[in-house]
């Protein structure tokens, strides 16, 4: 059964095929119907995958490209956690686009959109079975392109370019940075594929250089901080919001920013015995987590604010999976896409209802003519904010658990933090938990409670394609964390740690097993995330709910630093007036100073002198046979005086 994860990436691939080139030929609710069926086969797929999955081999192997010693094999890995991503990118994956067959409806270009998408979930798909790193490399740029396609759908918006090419260029920068960490890894092992690299003995000898580990994990995880978002290459992604919000869906629950994720769990044996990159990681991942959260808190679009809502969630995976959580990490990966899908999902359905309106501040009372969608952003919110028993408690609080907030270190956790280290990221976690429910009960506030805004007395209705996934993934939000979930009756949850933990943790030597709270100090961990979870709900309501005044929720508590959240902390500026601006003044100074001496130089003057000697070598070609027999007879004669005068010389 393990070759059925060939399945899996064939048929996005069909779909996005047959929806490409024939597009012209079907109707709308055809291709939009090719190409729903090609991702829910592929997660049928990835299910009978699981079956054959236990040994994790690589099949479909064959050689892609020898050169000495370089040997690059097109190879797909049935593993534990191939599958388990494969699971999550198709079942999300499948639920976003039968939602975008109601929410795209009478869109222009409506084939040409859902082409993409599968290329989308393709290219994810082809990321995550890779069994090799150039093969996960072709992956990892399918996605940037795709990404940039549909970021950048609405080709009529100034807007929308601009985000399209900024998300392109810092995932191009995270790419070559992928790329150096390839040429790393290589150059020290001489290997390629997965199993050969991690089980190098450059890697797992007895004395190994630590040089070359540093170097590689530093440049794999510039790839994994631009394609998931991290600081300082975090800046696209909130402009990335120019794209439909069903793309929007799709980058933040199901793909692309995942992969970042995924690689530092795949690339485990190497992140793992880096030392640097061990403190680097987990620091990096809580500094962005409590940025993007206080980003959140004052930002007026509601689509900006599920993503820097990601962009902090994910700060969470990497503070787990860089010290080696990876159960934690990846459980709080499968929440996530649940809930942050829903979110979207149901944010698209407000904005859909009013004809294209982002705005909160122009929002209120829609949630006695929106009921579903005021139901699902609520079990949305309580899931990201860590409420039991929604999913998100239980896989927040596995990452929380991780780094002790009291006392000493847990030393088989976060190699190279320290005690002072783990506490520092654990109280970012419990802060950023606090900033989290309050800028996500503020949206809820601001969009469902209140007096209704003039502009929202005539929505647009919420269509049965649209609904129905809304209510699959509220219904996942509300019960996906009880997989984790210790307890007799919990079947699926021995299932899911039978099939996928337990083996997961035996093939990845520097995995830290995370066990449910047992001691006084993870029950602490506990306490502090679900007060502070409360907390920021109890401040959020007490800031903008006004439903008993009847007024509409305009208070901004952080009036006074609003602007600059607002603005990100003005990173975005920043790097405008000097990196951008940089090579502003680069191109302008190449196109003023050097371009002129180029034309002097090389357009006037070699090439010129070449121009001016092709006119006379043209001349010589007449046409007339007389003119080359007499050329041939001179060059004969040239010959036979050149000959002899060597003879008289000799």
């Amino acid at each position: 059964m393990a070759e059925a994860i060939g399945l899996v990436v064939l048929f996005p691939l069909l779909g996005f095929l047959l929806v490409a080139l024939f597009g012209p030929r079907l109707s709308e609710r055809s291709a939009a119907m090719v190409a729903c069926a090609a991702v829910g086969l592929a997660f049928v797929a990835a299910m009978v995958a699981t079956v054959g999955m236990g040994d994790g081999k690589s099949v479909f192997n064959y050689d892609w490209t020898v050169a000495g010693s370089w040997r690059v094999s097109f190879g797909l890995l049935a593993d534990q956690l191939s599958v388990f991503m494969a699971l999550i990118v198709t079942g999300v994956g499948f639920l976003i686009h039968v939602y975008a067959v109601g929410y795209m409806s009478g869109e222009e270009n409506y084939r040409r959109f859902f082409a993409y998408l599968n290329l989308f979930v393709f290219a994810m798909l082809l990321l995550v079975t890779a069994d090799n790193f150039v093969l996960l490399l072709v992956g990892w740029a399918g996605v940037g392109l795709a990404s940039f396609l549909l970021i950048g759908f609405y080709t009529d918006r100034p807007s929308a370019v601009a985000a399209a090419r900024k998300a392109f260029i810092i995932n191009t920068i995270g790419d070559v940075g992928l790329l150096l960490g390839i040429f790393v890894i290589f150059a020290n092992t001489g290997a390629i594929s997965y199993a050969r690299v991690f089980a190098s003995p450059q890697l797992t000898g007895a004395t190994v250089d630590h040089n070359w580990i540093n170097l590689a994990a530093f440049f794999l995880f510039v790839g994994c901080a631009a394609k998931s978002a991290q600081l300082p290459l975090h800046t696209w992604l909130p402009d990335a919001m120019e794209g439909p919000t069903p793309v929007s869906a799709l980058i933040h629950a199901a793909t692309m920013v995942t992969a970042g994720v995924y690689l530092v769990v795949r690339a485990g044996p190497i992140f793992g015995r880096s030392d640097v990159m061990s403190i680097v990681i987990p620091l990096l991942g809580a500094a962005t987590a409590i940025y993007a959260a206080s980003c959140a808190l004052a930002q007026t679009d509601l689509k900006r604010v599920l993503a820097y809502s990601t962009m902090s969630q994910l700060g969470y995976m990497f503070m787990a999976a860089g010290t080696g959580a990876y159960q934690a990490a990846l459980f709080h990966l499968m929440t996530h896409a649940f809930f942050k899908a829903l979110l979207f999902l149901t944010a698209g359905a407000v904005i859909h209802g009013l004809g294209g309106e982002q705005d909160m501040r122009k929002m209120g009372g829609l949630g006695r003519q929106m009921p579903l969608a005021r139901v699902t952003f609520l079990i949305g919110a309580l899931a990201i904010s860590g409420i039991p028993l929604f999913a998100g408690f239980f896989s927040k609080e596995a990452i929380l658990g991780t780094f002790p907030l009291l006392g000493d270190g847990n030393p088989g956790i976060a190699y190279g933090l320290g005690a002072g280290g783990q506490a520092l990221v654990g109280w970012v976690g419990v802060v950023t938990a606090l900033l989290t429910s309050f800028y996500m009960f503020r949206a809820y506030f601001m969009v469902f409670e209140g007096r209704p805004a003039e502009h929202t007395a005539h929505l647009h209705p919420t269509g049965q394609a649209m609904s129905i996934p809304l209510m699959v993934l509220g219904l996942l939000s509300t019960v996906g964390g009880l997989v984790m979930f210790p307890g007799l009756w919990n079947i699926f949850g021995d299932f899911f740690n039978r099939v996928f933990t337990t083996p997961l943790y035996q093939s990845l030597p520097n995995a830290k097993i995370i066990a449910p709270p047992t001691d006084g100090l993870e029950v602490t961990n506990l306490l502090f995330a679900l007060g502070a979870g409360v907390l920021g709900i109890v401040f959020a309501g007490l800031a903008y709910q006004r439903v008993w005044l009847n007024r509409p929720t305009t208070i901004e508590p952080i009036r006074g630093a609003q602007n600059f959240l607002l603005n990100a902390w003005f990173i975005d500026a920043l790097y405008n007036q000097t990196i951008a601006a940089g090579f502003k003044g680069l191109g302008t100074l190449i196109v003023r100073g050097i371009e002129p001496v180029q034309q002097v130089l090389v357009d006037r003057g070699i090439g010129g002198g070449i121009w001016a000697g092709s006119r006379g070598v043209r001349r010589t070609e007449t046409g007339y046979v007389r003119n080359y027999a007499l050329v041939m007879m001179l060059g004969v004669v040239a010959i036979l005086i050149y000959v002899a005068i060597v003879g008289l010389q000799r």
